[in-house]
């Protein structure tokens, strides 16, 4: 059976309240990236019948500020002392992000694998999708599929390596007060806080996890990119040398700059003013501070109304002093984008690094933007360590 959203027969929110009323099973073991309280006030009635009769285990993601304090409060409600919450959070870059559904008996199972969180969304109104299998443990190939569905998940649930954690009110409490994860209100207000361009950023004051290394994807042969004479781009080679180079600005990196925060990414980085002050210590005004650095390049005008114009500049991009090579990387400015507010106007756009830049997580580190050497005209240099 293949469960899709949201405009299909059966989505998800009516396939798990369905199978908690369901009395042959006994035992529910579940997955998820992220809960939130919009999507366990649709299960809350039927998972604590279900947990008053049956197991339940339920491991809980909180990357990505997916996970809020009162969806966690309200799971930690359903099933009150009848059965388990775990939070699952790796310390390194890795992010927890399965959606898996188990419901059985001693005879058979249905799991479901899929898109869907524990959120209002990922239960009902979002595009999603999953398949449901229906295990027969009569059927040697379905009990052993069903016992490497549980392995898997059980090796996720690591309590030795302190990968996880059993939910208390009291660890929910803990995991507010170091930042793992803010209630709803909060979270609405540091996306708005984002978006207005308040360089706050939310950070961890104590580590509650550990940090497990996780083994490496394969690597990727790249093909040194063969440059255009046009380009005027000259290859800094594998080390970083920003000798006779100038700060042109700094600033610590938030979710949304690193394509990491919830919702669709932005594909590009905020110019704001970050606290910069220029080289005689006057704060910078970001509304047209950017606009004049890169002046000399060619501006074309991409929108009428309002008026938008961008530019390509050659860059070298170093992150963690590993070499990126060479990219040619746009900057939009809209000068109404102020708006009257002291709002960012230009934004640089990761084109073909935004892939990268998402992947490795950079959320909290520092971006320093350098000038070309004296009496050079480019390139300009991107370090994030």
């Amino acid at each position: 059976m293949i469960i899709f959203q949201p405009a299909g027969p059966i989505r998800l929110g009516d396939f798990l309240n369905t199978n908690f009323n369901d009395k042959r099973w006994n035992s529910f073991f579940a997955a998820v990236a992220f809960v939130k309280r919009s999507g366990v006030q649709h299960i809350a009635t039927t998972l604590r019948s279900f947990s008053q009769r049956a197991n339940v285990k339920i491991l809980v993601g909180i990357d990505l500020r997916g996970t809020s304090k009162e969806g966690l409060i309200d799971l930690l409600e359903s099933i009150e002392s009848h059965g388990e919450i775990w939070i699952c959070h790796n310390e390194n870059p890795s992010t927890f992000h399965p959606k898996v559904y188990i419901f059985s008996n001693e005879l058979q199972a249905a799991v479901v694998v899929g898109s869907g969180n524990l959120t209002e969304g990922g239960l009902y109104t979002n595009y999603e999708a999953a398949i449901v299998l229906n295990l027969e443990f009569s059927r040697p190939d379905d009990r052993i599929l069903f016992s490497q569905i549980n392995r898997s998940i059980n090796e996720w649930h690591n309590v030795t390596c302190g990968f996880s954690l059993r939910v208390t009110p009291e660890l929910i409490e803990e995991l507010n007060r170091n930042r793992y994860i803010v209630n709803e209100a909060q979270s609405r207000g540091v996306d708005r806080r984002e978006r207005d361009n308040k360089d706050e950023e939310v950070t961890t004051e104590a580590r509650l996890f550990s940090r497990i290394d996780v083994r490496k994807p394969p690597l990727i042969k790249r093909q040194r990119r063969r440059l255009r004479r046009t380009d005027k781009l000259r290859d800094l080679g594998t080390t970083l040398d920003i000798a006779g180079r100038r700060v042109l600005w700094k600033k610590q990196l938030f979710a949304s700059d690193v394509q990491r925060q919830p919702g669709h990414p932005t594909g590009g980085l905020r110019l704001t003013q970050a606290g910069f002050r220029d080289s005689r210590g006057n704060p910078i005004d970001h509304t047209t501070y950017f606009r004049r650095i890169f002046n000399d390049f060619t501006w074309r005008r991409t929108r009428k109304k309002p008026f938008v114009e961008e530019t390509k500049v050659p860059f070298e991009v170093f992150i963690n002093r590993r070499p990126l090579g060479a990219h040619q990387l746009s900057i939009s400015h809209k000068p109404s984008g102020e708006a009257g507010q002291r709002n960012y106007t230009s934004i640089l756009k990761w084109g073909d690094l935004a892939t990268t830049i998402q992947q490795m997580n950079l959320t909290g580190r520092t971006i320093t933007l350098y000038g070309p050497r004296t009496a050079e005209s480019q390139p300009y240099v991107i370090v994030i360590e």
